[in-house]
């Protein structure tokens, strides 16, 4: 598996290895800030050790997900380098912050042999290959948007979109109900998928309790 280091200035170079990974032409992209600082609103009930391996094993579970069909996005070397035991092409990207990120990517494709460009957030302990949404993605026409809204209906977990259109992504507060009102102002039809194992993301301490019941580990949990 290769490590790919994108700048500005490099981009078009790394496209080259993208399309080469890219599936169906649509080129799935996992976005994850480095180890250390993911997750960091769980540092109150996990020690840093537990915060890692947890980032660590939804990763290993979205991938995996996704049948290796993805590519790895990170600022972080360690990120890439985990990436690579796991089977999966990565890139090394110095943009910071989700949307900055997703857009860079999203603008400068190479649309002669990418069409659509799908975002996998890495916190999906659940994701199973069974209900891989790439399966769906292969299925959709161009004028389409899938949108997969996390448990709560306010995030936005698996986002699927055409590329070479004005979109901007929306990640945050409310970038659910956000990505589906900018599909429509692109006339776009959103295609909306509820589905518990690609929706259910880990944010909080009440998303982690929950985690740790229904897999009957609450005593990997700070005492």
């Amino acid at each position: 598996m290769s490590k790919l280091k994108a700048t500005e200035n490099n981009f078009l170079l790394v496209q080259k290895k993208i399309i080469d990974i890219s599936s169906n032409n649509n080129l799935t992209v996992i976005p994850l800030k480095d180890f250390n600082n993911s997750k960091s609103r769980l540092k109150e009930i996990l020690s840093d050790t537990k915060r890692v391996e947890l980032v660590k094993k939804m990763l290993e579970k979205v991938i995996s997900g996704l049948n290796f069909k993805c590519v790895v996005v990170s600022n972080s070397d360690k990120v890439s380098e985990f990436a690579s035991q796991l089977g999966v092409d990565s890139i090394v990207f110095d943009r910071v912050g989700l949307n900055k990120t997703a857009e860079y990517i999203y603008e400068n494709l190479e649309l002669k042999y990418i069409s659509r460009l799908t975002v996998v957030h890495a916190d999906l302990p659940f994701a199973e290959v069974a209900s891989n949404p790439l399966n769906l993605v292969q299925t959709l026409d161009n004028n389409k948007v899938l949108i997969y809204p996390d448990q709560s209906e306010s995030g936005t977990t698996v986002l699927s979109v055409p590329a070479g259109l004005k979109w901007k992504f929306k990640y945050g507060k409310n970038s659910f109900i956000k990505h589906i009102d900018q599909a429509h102002n692109l006339n776009l039809k959103a295609e909306i998928v509820k589905n518990f194992n690609w929706s259910f993301d880990v944010d909080t301490k009440s998303d982690l309790i929950k985690y740790y019941e229904t897999t009957d580990t609450a005593s990997q949990l700070e005492t």
